[in-house]
């Protein structure tokens, strides 16, 4: 791994304290100038200038955007996530409106192991019955032998129905 990938968190976030400070002073330029137009009476002959200023701070803030949006993506990148089938549903949602892999919704997926464990507390909490804990178990360990562990979803459909419908007979 190379210095600027391993620091590059930190590459951006001097990226965005530059570009930010760079575009205030584009900014403070066109206002001094316009106020030196008023004040000399040419606000016409300066307008250029204004134009110019304003012009080179709006691109500096729109640079200055990218590089917080990608510091914010590396640094979210870097932070142990809850694992939550919920959240990870709405942010693989979200990357696919943006036209992207999903490859930060796969990082807060809950991992085989955890799913068997919430399984287990939910059987031995009384949440679901045996039949039902195993059922679950064994779309679980099927979904993993198929190589996609995380197409089981936490809920459960209309099986749970013929399920209790058996334990009530």
């Amino acid at each position: 791994m190379s210095w600027v990938t391993r620091n590059r968190h930190w590459l951006l976030f001097a990226g965005v304290v530059l570009t930010t400070m760079a575009a205030v002073g584009a900014f403070a330029l066109a206002a001094a100038t316009a106020l030196a137009g008023v004040v000399a009476g040419g606000l016409l002959a300066v307008a250029d200038a204004v134009a110019t200023y304003l012009l080179f701070g709006v691109l500096l803030l729109g640079l200055d955007v990218v590089l917080a949006v990608a510091l914010v993506v590396t640094l979210a990148s870097r932070v142990s996530l809850p694992e939550s089938d919920r959240l990870a549903g709405a942010v693989g949602a979200v990357e696919r409106a943006a036209g992207r892999d999903a490859r930060f919704a796969r990082r807060l997926e809950p991992s085989v192991e955890t799913r068997r464990e919430r399984l287990r507390e939910r059987y031995v909490d009384g949440e679901i019955t045996e039949l039902e804990f195993e059922r679950r178990l064994d779309d679980l360990l099927e979904a993993e032998r198929r190589g996609n562990p995380k197409a089981v979803g936490g809920r459960s459909g209309d099986r749970d129905e013929r399920d209790r419908g058996v334990e009530i007979e």
